[in-house]
């Protein structure tokens, strides 16, 4: 993990024990405008990284009983900038997954992300609600804002 992301996240927000729940690699699919949304298969998270309580706020379901709620969570940019996107659970099929959605298009013009640059997904506290992490390519250097 590059330095700035962990002295952001470990001073400004507190973060501890941050550790590395998911790597994906951008897909096609991942980067259409008209897929707002990255999908993060749940099989392929290293430890579970939710807390109970975030557990509980992704089950519950909105109104029309079929999509389920999401929350915010915390993204660090390339900038460094942060801004918050929604974590949400999905179900495709008979598997369930999460999706990071919007601002997902914006994110990903903002930072310049092509198919096939790698985003890391973290969490930096399980006691603090919505801080999981996400930065896109860990091998590029952060850039200034534009």
């Amino acid at each position: 993990m590059p330095t700035e992301f962990k002295n952001i996240i470990i001073k400004a927000k507190k973060g501890s024990d941050i550790k590395l729940m998911t790597q994906k690699e951008l897909s096609p699919s991942d980067m259409k405008d008209q897929f707002a949304s990255l999908s993060l298969p749940k099989g392929q998270m290293s430890a579970e990284f939710l807390s109970k309580e975030e557990q509980f706020i992704l089950q519950q379901k909105e109104e029309d009983r079929v999509r389920y709620k999401g929350m915010e969570v915390l993204l660090i940019q390339l900038s460094l900038e942060e801004c918050t996107i929604s974590l949400k659970k999905w179900k495709n099929g008979s598997s369930m997954c999460y999706m990071l959605s919007s601002p997902k298009n914006k994110v990903t013009t903002n930072n310049d992300l092509k198919v096939r640059d790698i985003i890391q997904i973290r969490n930096g506290n399980k006691s603090n609600l919505g801080q999981v992490f996400a930065y896109p390519d860990p091998t590029r250097e952060p850039r200034p804002a534009t």
